[in-house]
């Protein structure tokens, strides 16, 4: 079987293949989508150069044509040469083609030739522009198209270009008749205007040239060399020029291999960090969680916590499994607790059974010796010494009897007995009560539990009393409760403070400290209180209560057992 490691060590090599492959694919759909994209600019730039040159030239005509048809031109261009009326004429054309001039900048000049070449023409603004007049007047004659002509000075400097606009009469006169040629107006143009247009839609790297025919009139901007030139042209209507456009082709700017070496490496440095963090977010921590689940399965006891560094799922699985691990030591040292208890349980029962079987030691012997003293006494007139002796004999024979509990009833029979002896030999300092209902005399108890809570009374309590002792044996149960309470107490010397508390002690000990604690005070009470757990269980057994020179109480807790079922 592949390990996670090689599995995921394979997957990321196809994961650097696949990237690869898609970097191959993707350097080609983005160097037609380019390429695209640039025709796409181009077409737009010299679109937006052809546009910008036509709004030029546009505002030109019509700034011209407004002029040129005004009343002070076709008055100017009427009146004889010489007269006064052309004086006239000539001064308010003049003060118009200021106007016309200052609200469009780029006209820098105008001419006006009558259609007599005889006639002097006229001149506004640029002070040059004769120099450019004969040569162009050979050019005009009244044959042209009414819509003017645009031109390019080549010889000028700074650079101009003129639009001719042929003027007709605008009215029926004696000076001339309706739409007959008057003459041309000529405007001087500012050539910077068409280069400031040309120059804001060139493209880096490339060239804008306006061209008439064969003849180049204007280039702004430049490219290097002829290599790899991409043409586009336009057209300009309104001049009759074209615009035409080179730019680089992006083919040979696109340095491929060098982008392809750079994918390489950046892939080659993903599949490294990627590498390292699944390492680190994957690898480790499955790696550790396996090899802790098998020392959890092969060596329960030497297996250690999960140390797990990630902030993913697998991280919640240790931390699980941390939690499984403490779990199951828990219930381990909570079964090795329960071990050493049921240990010392049945230790502790097969002492009591040794001391019961030492107990028994020629029973017969003891009854023939005290059912010869009863008689002997009957004989000698002491029925004293008999009921002593009688009382003896059924105590001893009830404590060596086998089982392990008795009815209530039968425990209180044996204690009547036990009191009966005491009372003979204490010849009466005291006194006993013994109050319990009958129904909870019906119950099971443990086997001997409450003849030596009443000897124990007797002898630590009221034994030093000159008179005035009292022993009350008591039972109590609430309705309702699974447990009763059987009390014995007495109003003798009480207990100190000191060996209350070592017996109180004793008593919440193990049973290996309380033995120990038991040989040196209250041993009958230590196993009474033994074989009641014994019997019963937790949280059954005895509790002291005293008051120095007062009284002593030792409380049993005890079950309520129906004789039946513990037969």
């Amino acid at each position: 079987m592949r390990s996670v490691k090689f599995q995921l060590f394979a997957i990321e090599a196809c994961a650097l293949l696949l990237l690869l492959g898609m970097s191959v694919l993707s350097f080609q759909r983005v160097q037609a989508l380019a390429e695209e994209k640039q025709a796409i600019y181009r077409e737009n730039a010299l679109e937006q150069a052809a546009q910008g040159v036509e709004r030029k030239l546009g505002g030109i005509a019509d700034a011209v044509s407004s002029f040129a048809y005004s009343g002070e031109v076709q008055a100017l261009l009427r009146a004889p040469y010489p007269s006064g009326e052309l004086f006239s004429a000539h001064s308010a054309v003049q003060a118009l083609a200021a106007t016309v001039e200052e609200i469009n900048p780029d006209i820098v000049g105008i001419a006006i030739l009558p259609r007599d070449g005889s006639a002097p023409y006229y001149s506004f603004g640029l002070q040059e522009q004769y120099r450019y007049i004969q040569g162009l007047r050979a050019e005009l004659d009244a044959g042209q198209d009414k819509t003017g002509a645009f031109s390019y000075l080549q010889t000028s400097e700074p650079e101009r270009f003129t639009f001719a606009l042929p003027v007709f009469s605008t009215t029926q006169s004696a000076s001339a008749d309706l739409s007959e040629y008057l003459g041309t107006v000529l405007a001087f143009c500012d050539a910077s205007a068409l280069r400031e247009v040309l120059a804001a839609a060139a493209l880096p790297e490339g060239s804008i040239e306006l061209r008439s025919g064969a003849e180049s009139l204007l280039l702004v901007g430049r490219t290097q060399g002829n290599e790899a030139l991409a043409y586009e042209t336009a057209n300009v209507p309104a001049a009759g020029w074209v615009l035409v456009q080179r730019t680089r082709g992006r083919a040979a700017d696109v340095p491929y291999a060098a982008l392809f070496v750079m994918a390489s490496a950046l892939g080659l440095a993903v599949l490294v960090l990627l590498s390292y963090v699944v390492h680190r977010n994957f690898t480790a921590p499955i790696t550790r969680i396996a090899q802790g689940l098998l020392r959890l399965a092969e060596q329960p006891q030497r297996a250690e916590p999960l140390r797990v560094r990630c902030g993913n799922e697998l991280r919640t699985i240790a931390a699980s499994v941390n939690v499984l691990l403490r779990a199951l030591r828990e219930a381990q040292k909570v079964q090795a607790e329960q071990e050493a208890r049921v240990f010392r349980s049945q230790l502790a029962a097969e002492r009591l059974q040794l001391a019961l079987l030492q107990s028994q030691i020629n029973p017969h012997f003891l009854y023939n010796t005290l059912a010869c003293i009863r008689g002997r006494a009957l004989f000698r007139g002491a029925p004293e010494i008999a009921d002593i002796a009688a009382n003896l004999s059924a105590l001893y024979r009830y404590s060596i009897k086998g089982g392990e509990s008795a009815l209530l009833r039968e425990e209180l029979a044996v204690v009547r007995r036990y009191l009966a002896i005491q009372d003979a030999r204490a010849e009466g300092r005291f006194r006993a009560q013994i109050d319990v209902p009958e129904t909870l005399q019906a119950l099971a108890v443990p086997k001997m539990i409450l003849q030596p809570l009443v000897e124990n009374a007797i002898q630590h309590g009221l034994e030093g009393r000159k008179g005035g002792g009292e022993l009350r044996i008591t039972a109590v149960c609430f309705p309702g409760d699974t447990a009763f309470l059987l009390r014995v107490w007495d109003n003798g010397g009480g207990i100190a403070p000191e060996k209350l508390a070592l017996l109180r002690a004793a008593l919440s000990a193990n049973p290996a400290a309380a033995e120990k604690r038991g040989e040196e005070s209250g041993h009958g009470v230590l196993l009474v209180h033994r074989k009641v757990r014994l019997c019963c269980g937790e949280p059954y057994g005895l509790q002291l209560e005293s008051a120095p020179g007062a009284y002593t109480c030792a409380a049993l807790l005890l079950p309520l057992r129906d004789a039946r079922a513990d037969t």
